[in-house]
């Protein structure tokens, strides 16, 4: 974990292919794997693959 986190807290960042990482006030959490309501655990790797960001949504 950074001393310093890049993004605020409360943002998120991800390249969109192996990392999520969300940001606290102290630094950041990153996501190794993951479980949707109703879903299969799988890697974030895999999560990735499957979903699809929409910037600045409203």
């Amino acid at each position: 974990m950074p001393d310093t986190p890049t993004s605020g807290a409360g943002s998120f960042e991800s390249d969109g292919r192996q990392y999520l990482r969300f940001f606290c006030t102290d630094g950041y959490y990153e996501v190794h794997e993951l479980q949707a309501e109703g879903k299969k655990r799988m890697r974030t790797e895999e999560w990735l693959r499957g979903i699809r960001f929409i910037a600045d949504a409203p």
